[in-house]
């Protein structure tokens, strides 16, 4: 058998594999920080994007992609936010 194209199961599976890697990657990054943020993935994200358009680095462009990612992640933590005694 040949795997030279990837059959209609197997992409879709990649794509969710993928979805579920990138998915909210800056909400993760702020709450590994010592003071996570309500909505600091989204800040992040947001932060490093324009960095990106001031030519610091040209590839953080990219993580506009994560920004309603990040949005709706950063959204179901918020409960979690607020009873973190690390935001305080």
């Amino acid at each position: 058998m040949k795997l030279t194209r990837l059959d209609g199961s197997m992409r879709y599976g990649l794509l969710i594999i993928v979805s579920f890697v990138l998915m909210g990657c800056g909400t993760y990054a702020n709450h590994n920080r010592e003071h996570p943020l309500p909505y600091g993935g989204v800040r992040g994200d947001c932060a490093d994007v324009s960095k990106a358009f001031q030519g610091e680095n040209p590839f953080n462009v990219l993580l506009i992609i994560d920004v309603p990612l990040s949005a709706v992640t950063d959204t179901l933590a918020l409960p979690w936010d607020y009873f973190d005694p690390r935001t305080r």
